[in-house]
């Protein structure tokens, strides 16, 4: 109960800073997919984290990400902080969310959002009642049984993984709203 109780203060301190935008973090879905893409070389890994409309910015970014893997160190590391940024900005804005730049790595260790990710990686919401009473798992049952039904989607099928992300936004918010409607209710 103490461990459940210092989850939803943290969670309610750090979010009423933030939204809880993970995905523009340096260790947020977004930027992984984004090194995946610059690992294989394949723009399909990102594309799928904005709407049709951002492709050929994606594209271009893309590009330019992947020619500077000749170039010095600190010139390639620009040049993928670049692609980060127009990604994140993108997948931010087809959110209808403010894009307020890239965040540093590790911001929200010890609130749900680990254990949320922990929850889509291994298929099981398990990980979240750690921190989650038996109601609110319930809540969001719905939504993470979306996400688990589109997560396999082919790499090449970019409107499935868009739908995949959709899903996969909508729980994160959902989660967001459920554990605020605790915190405030209690």
């Amino acid at each position: 109960m103490v461990r459940r109780l210092f989850l939803l203060t943290a969670v309610f301190i750090i979010s009423s800073v933030y939204t809880w935008a993970h995905c523009d973090g340096l260790d947020g879905p977004v930027v992984k997919a984004a090194e995946k893409a610059l690992e294989s070389g394949n723009v399909n890994y990102v594309l799928i984290w904005v709407d049709e409309k951002s492709e050929p910015q994606i594209k271009n970014a893309f590009a330019k990400a992947l020619e500077a893997k000749n170039l010095e160190e600190n010139e390639k590391k620009l040049a993928h902080n670049d692609f980060y940024g127009t990604l994140i900005k993108l997948h931010r804005e087809a959110e209808g969310e403010e894009y307020t730049g890239v965040k540093p790595a590790g911001r929200y260790a010890g609130t749900f959002i680990p254990l949320a990710d922990e929850a889509v990686v291994s298929n099981s919401m398990k990980p979240l009642s750690k921190a989650l009473d038996n109601h609110q798992m319930k809540k969001l049952k719905k939504y993470f049984d979306a996400v688990i039904k589109n997560k396999n989607y082919d790499l090449n099928d970019v409107p499935a993984g868009r739908k995949f992300v959709s899903s996969y936004v909508e729980f994160f918010h959902h989660l967001e709203h459920l554990t605020h409607n605790v915190h405030n209710e209690g």
